[in-house]
């Protein structure tokens, strides 16, 4: 994986990036999978977000039991979502309370913001581009 346009949210296990068009077709090394259109926002207005809690939730409990399930066991677990910045904001909001709240790593979210701070700002070039 490109370090550039992944970040490493729990280290040789979970990733976190931006691609357009869609999670790739899983390998045998490697699980992507992409909640773009599956935790779809319902707007006030014209707004974009964030999900709500609810959603926060069964995104978090999912990715729990994907890391959990043995099939998965010795794969690389990469989270996509579509680099427009509404998409990626919000799947930012899903993996970073994974991170805070769920994982092992017991992360705070200024420790969350510093391992993503690399990829929001590539991103935000990219997009600026």
């Amino acid at each position: 994986m490109d370090p550039v346009t992944f970040a490493e949210v729990v280290p040789g296990r979970l990733y976190f990036g931006a691609i357009k068009g869609g999670a790739p077709k899983s390998t045998e090394n490697t699980y992507y999978f992409c909640t773009d259109n599956t935790l779809a926002y319902e707007p006030f207005f014209k707004d974009f977000g964030p999900l709500s809690m609810g959603q926060v939730y069964r995104f978090c409990v999912f990715l729990r039991k994907t890391m959990d399930d043995p099939n998965f066991a010795k794969r690389k677990i990469v989270y996509v979502c579509d680099p427009h910045p509404h998409k990626r904001a919000n799947a930012a909001v899903n993996i970073g309370a994974f991170a805070v709240f769920v994982s092992s790593l017991q992360l705070g979210s200024f420790r969350v913001w510093v391992r993503f701070k690399f990829f929001y700002l590539q991103s935000t070039v990219q997009t600026l581009s």
